[in-house]
């Protein structure tokens, strides 16, 4: 997937290389890469201090309520391959928070730091929601 971005990145945005993209597009160019792929469209932005939100209304791996995989697994892998482990530099995790598969609107994924990610699943786990423990609530 990442290589796939690699590949369309310069004809499409005149970016040769993903870490000279100036973070002020990367919501237009990642959503612009998940339609052309043809996975749905996106929408990127900030979740309080520490993490980054990938939301989608449309998002194509939604499987019918009660599937074996409730949850977006492969996507989870494609956003972190191609939109902030390799783009950061820096470790980074990815936790799907809202699906559509579960009946939320939207399929939502965060991206932030390890810690911080094992902070939220902690918060999230006793009732607290993902919201609240990024601060952003």
């Amino acid at each position: 997937m990442f290589q796939a971005f690699c590949t369309w990145l310069p004809g499409e945005t005149g970016v040769a290389r993903p870490d000279e993209l100036d973070a002020g597009r990367l919501n237009d160019v990642l959503s612009a890469f998940f339609r052309a792929t043809g996975w749905g469209s996106v929408s990127v932005s900030q979740l309080g201090n520490a993490a980054l939100v990938l939301d989608s209304s449309d998002w194509a791996e939604k499987r019918p309520r009660g599937a074996p995989r409730s949850r977006c697994a492969s996507s989870r892998r494609a956003c972190w391959r191609i939109s902030w482990a390799r783009l950061s530099g820096e470790p980074v995790a990815v936790m799907e928070v809202e699906c559509r598969s579960r009946n939320d609107e939207r399929c939502r994924f965060l991206s932030a730091s390890p810690d911080t990610l094992n902070t939220v699943f902690e918060q999230d786990d006793a009732g607290d929601g993902y919201e609240q423990a990024l601060g952003a609530k």
